[in-house]
């Protein structure tokens, strides 16, 4: 195993990943959730943060059926970003986790993070699609859990995110410092 953390076959799958995540999460960003807007007044996000019952109501029924329907079927897009943003976090962190501690036991469990991320985002979009499709009872429990799994995903986000930034500076600054003793 290289120093980096992972091999030239997990290189290889950590760059196709970034794109992916790119491609996808533009998508999301700039084609479905613009078009979910112009149908009616909220986006997927809107939906997300929607809250209690009363909330969540209201983004439904301001988006219409033509706007639910839209969403049902670009869903998918929303269940293959999650894919791509945690195996290329996980595959950074891999990476830059070595720069940042000699443990491997907190490197394997910094690491798990992206994948904890990535499988809150599927729960929230599976609970999402099981309240508006299956009609699964709008109560408090319900958009309580929603909500609950939506702010732990963004929590947890935002840690994933945090992390690699920095990791990914020190690793960057190790390697730096390795080419000047070096030369």
């Amino acid at each position: 195993m290289k120093s980096s953390g992972i091999n030239a076959q997990q290189q290889k799958i950590y760059l196709l990943s970034g794109i992916l995540m790119f491609i996808l999460g533009g998508a999301l960003m700039f084609v479905i959730d613009p078009h979910l807007k112009k149908i009616g007044l909220f986006g997927m996000v809107d939906l997300e943060f929607a809250g209690g019952v009363s909330g969540f109501t209201h983004v439904v029924r301001e988006m219409g059926p033509e706007g639910l329907q839209f969403l049902l079927q670009w869903f998918w897009v929303d269940y293959l970003y999650p894919i791509a943003y945690g195996l290329f976090f996980y595959l950074g962190l891999k990476k830059y986790l070595p720069a940042l501690t000699a443990s491997k036991t907190v490197r394997t469990g910094l690491a798990a993070i992206p994948i904890a991320t990535a499988v809150l985002d599927w729960c929230e979009n599976t609970i999402e699609i099981l309240l508006i499709r299956h009609n699964l009872a709008w109560t408090s429990y319900t958009l309580t859990l929603h909500t609950t799994v939506v702010y732990a995903k963004w929590i947890f986000a935002l840690v994933m995110i945090l992390l690699w930034v920095v990791a990914g500076f020190v690793y960057v600054k190790k390697n730096k410092d390795r080419e000047v003793k070096e030369n």
